[in-house]
């Protein structure tokens, strides 16, 4: 498979972490505006049909650019497409379905090392709120500067909240926390 060397650095995302930017741009500006940036990126379609293969990040921030260019809002768009837990690996609909609030988005952040290595997660439990405290691995702030991290981490951020207002069973608050620049969040049963 075609692939630049600067999409193999280093490899911190998985394909499947992709998979709801190409479904979002082949929905919302067409077939051959996807085909364009494969082009563009000497890319060949075929590798985001392997979702377990690994990437650099730089593919992801080139996806951003690419669509800036075009002025098309990506990241607010692809939050929608970021919902759709068929790309969550493990974690099948209707295993999502069952859960409640707090503990789907516990096993959401738990399993994020599977899909990345870009930022760890502590985790404040108590019975009707969990607190989500992030800071990037020392790997990520290797490679990538802070605002390219804060940009996937706010993606991130919101990926999970659409995931709970699509699939959760029970109802919930979602709150965003800021503290020391660094974007953590919460949920409330």
């Amino acid at each position: 498979l075609k692939l630049p060397v600067k999409y193999r650095r280093d490899f911190l995302l998985k394909i499947r972490e992709l998979i709801p930017f190409r479904e979002c741009i082949l929905a919302k500006m067409g077939k051959e505006a996807w085909e364009s940036f494969l082009i563009l990126n000497k890319i060949d379609d075929e590798i985001f049909f392997v979702y377990d293969f690994q990437v650099s990040m730089n593919m992801f921030n080139d996806l951003i650019s690419w669509c800036k260019n075009r002025h098309f809002d990506i990241l607010e768009e692809v939050k929608h497409f970021s919902a759709d837990t068929s790309y969550c690996g493990i974690l099948n609909e209707s295993y999502i379905r069952r859960k409640k609030s707090l503990e789907l988005i516990k096993n959401l952040i738990e399993d994020q090392s599977y899909y990345h290595q870009i930022f760890n997660t502590e985790i404040n439990a108590s019975r009707d709120k969990i607190e989500f405290f992030t800071h990037f691995t020392s790997e990520a702030t290797q490679f990538f500067e802070k605002e390219a991290l804060n940009v996937f981490l706010t993606h991130k951020v919101n990926s999970f909240k659409e995931i709970l207002n699509k699939n959760s069973s029970s109802p919930h608050v979602f709150e965003v926390l800021y503290h020391n620049n660094n974007i953590s969040f919460s949920v409330s049963a």
